[in-house]
C-alpha cells in the first residue's frame, strides 16, 4: 500500500488522507489494524461513494494474469479469505484529491487492478 508506505511525505506536506472501503466497519476496522493504517478508514458497503464517483468494476479477461494471480494469492494468504455481502472483489477503486472547498483536483479512477498512480503524481496534484 503505497500511500500507507510513504504516509511522513503526505504529512510533511499536510495533506489529509482519507480512503474508503467496501466492507462493514467492523471489517473496515481490522484491515486498518492489520497493515497499519495510520490515516482513516471508512467503511461503504453499499459502494454509495464508489457509484458517485463513477468507479467501475474490473473485467475478469484483462485481469486474468499470473502477476494478478500470484498477487491475489498472496495477499488471501496474509489477509485470509473471508466470503461477504458487502464485498465485491471485482470492484475498482480510485485516488481523488479534493480540496477543503469540496473541488475534485485530481481524479485516478482505475483501469485496472493493478492501476495505482505514484505518489510523485498525488503530491503534485495539491502544491
Amino acid at each position: 500500500m503505497q500511500l500507507r508506505d510513504n504516509w511522513e511525505r503526505f504529512e510533511q506536506a499536510k495533506i489529509g488522507v482519507v480512503a474508503i472501503g467496501q466492507g462493514s466497519a467492523v471489517r473496515t476496522k481490522e484491515f486498518q489494524a492489520q497493515l497499519e493504517v495510520p490515516f482513516p478508514l471508512l467503511a461503504d458497503p453499499r459502494r454509495i461513494a464508489y457509484r458517485a464517483y463513477g468507479l467501475a468494476k474490473a473485467n475478469l479477461l484483462r485481469e486474468a494474469r499470473v502477476s494478478n494471480l500470484v498477487r491475489g494469492l498472496q495477499a488471501a494468504r496474509s489477509f485470509g479469505v473471508e466470503s461477504s455481502k458487502d464485498q465485491d472483489m471485482l470492484q475498482l477503486g480510485g485516488i481523488f484529491v479534493v480540496g477543503t472547498d469540496g473541488i475534485v483536483r485530481y481524479a485516478h479512477p482505475q483501469q485496472r487492478m493493478s492501476d495505482v498512480p505514484p505518489n510523485d503524481e498525488l503530491l503534485a496534484a495539491v502544491r
